[in-house]
């Protein structure tokens, strides 16, 4: 073997070693960064992008759509026809999840908020033991309160004009139930002035 030859030799054990040693130490960095993230970081790196998810409802097992944003404890999720407010506890799965692009904060929007926000809506709560549709028409700390009862034909984010209500009679049109914020996985509602109904 010629000096030459031996040269090049050390020179690619020295260059081979380099390179183990990098990628070792990449592979490191990598796992501490990992250590570093929330589960709802992954799924904030999809903003504006879509999103496939595993959420534990009876009634309701896969939601995909466009991650449109998310809170601490809720994202908003869309497809072409509802609006889905998702509890983040709900979450069992993030499916084909991208890992390349740092999580954007969430908005400073508690769940109870957003909420308070949809009084006077009629939504579609999957719960984690059943479905329930209604008009939201009170949000505590951790609870929401549904009216079961109500009939109209109105959809969507559209609450009728408030008016003072002094009969506290029992009132057998209005089935209101009260249901823990622990207990739901996803509200949703139809975009727009549809009446149809999830399914």
């Amino acid at each position: 073997m010629t000096w030459e030859l031996i040269a090049y030799d050390i020179a690619a054990s020295i260059e081979n070693d380099a390179r183990e040693d990098l990628l070792a130490e990449a592979r490191e960095l990598a796992d501490a960064e990992r250590a570093t993230q929330l589960f709802a970081d992954r799924i904030r790196a999809l903003t504006g992008r879509e999103a496939l998810l595993s959420v534990s409802a009876p009634d309701l097992s896969f939601l995909s759509g466009i991650l449109a944003t998310s809170g601490d404890d809720w994202l908003l999720l869309r497809d072409a026809v509802f609006e889905y407010l998702v509890l983040a506890h709900a979450i069992t799965r993030l499916h084909s999840p991208t890992f390349a692009r740092e999580a954007p904060d969430g908005l400073p929007v508690s769940l109870s908020s957003m909420l308070r926000e949809l009084q006077g809506s009629h939504v579609t709560i999957n719960c984690i033991d059943s479905t329930r549709t209604g008009v939201i028409t009170g949000v505590g700390k951790d609870y929401l309160v549904l009216d079961e009862g109500d009939n109209s034909a109105r959809r969507g984010s559209y609450a009728p004009d408030w008016e003072p209500r002094y009969a506290f009679a029992a009132n057998t049109e209005r089935r209101l139930v009260a249901i823990p914020f622990r207990a739901i996985a996803v509200l949703s509602q139809v975009i727009g002035h549809g009446h149809e109904e999830p399914l």
